[in-house]
């Protein structure tokens, strides 16, 4: 799921994932090595884009999770 999550790149989606990461239920490197396993047999079909946009967002997820907690919702408001 959290693969689903990362591929559709919303920031709701990534804070799911995040959120499974702080809870315990996934760990990072379970991601990464799965996703290099994974990675090669993935098409525009299976996950609805090009495995390199994948690879953008999933570094995306990434650098996020370093910086900010699973609840952190980042909104562009006007002056």
């Amino acid at each position: 799921m959290a693969y689903r999550f990362i591929a559709r790149g919303d920031e709701p989606d990534y804070h799911l994932v995040l959120m499974y990461l702080r809870h315990g239920w996934l760990h990072m490197s379970e991601l990464d090595t799965r996703l290099e396993a994974l990675l090669p047999s993935f098409t525009s079909e299976t996950i609805q884009q090009d495995p390199a946009e994948f690879r953008r967002r999933y570094k995306g997820l990434k650098q996020m999770a370093k910086t900010v907690g699973p609840r952190t919702i980042h909104r562009h408001t006007e002056a």
